[in-house]
């Protein structure tokens, strides 16, 4: 037996530019980049008490190193808005606005495991695989950009 990765992953982003009526020339701008459930680690170092020995832990029987465990997927969202005024013919000048993890996605990341006492109880010989290492993703931001074009 062995970990196979089934990790997915996706990027979408689609603008529109209105071409007509007052708001000819604007462009507005969604996107979104997923990523799935990934594997940061495994089951094999779980440990139970001893039946025999409450003081003394044995291999959990019910897991392994082949027993997978994931970090969750998640979704970060940005969204667009630009305009090229043409006041000046000759020097065009492009403003972009741009919003990043537009939905705000601000839990942890985890990238690995540690054995760890089940719910934290260190008198507890027992030993789970539990996720550690971590980060987050940059909190929403907003940024504008001019652009003159000569």
């Amino acid at each position: 037996a062995q970990i196979v990765q089934k990790t997915s992953s996706g990027n979408i982003y689609a603008d529109y530019t209105i071409g007509s009526g007052r708001l000819k020339g604007v462009r507005l701008g969604a996107g979104a980049r997923y990523r799935g459930p990934l594997v940061i680690g495994n089951r094999g170092a779980d440990s139970i008490v001893n039946p025999a020995n409450p003081t003394t832990a044995i291999d959990d029987p019910n897991v392994s190193a082949y027993t997978p465990v994931y970090a969750p997927g998640y979704t970060v969202a940005t969204a667009t808005l630009a305009y090229t005024w043409r006041g000046m013919k000759k020097y065009p000048i492009s403003f972009n606005l741009r919003v990043d993890n537009l939905l705000n996605e601000d839990k942890p990341h985890y990238v690995n495991v540690l054995a760890r006492a089940p719910g934290g109880d260190v008198t507890n010989p027992a030993r789970v695989a539990t996720p550690r290492d971590f980060w987050y993703q940059v909190p929403r931001s907003y940024s504008l950009s001019a652009k003159v074009s000569f």
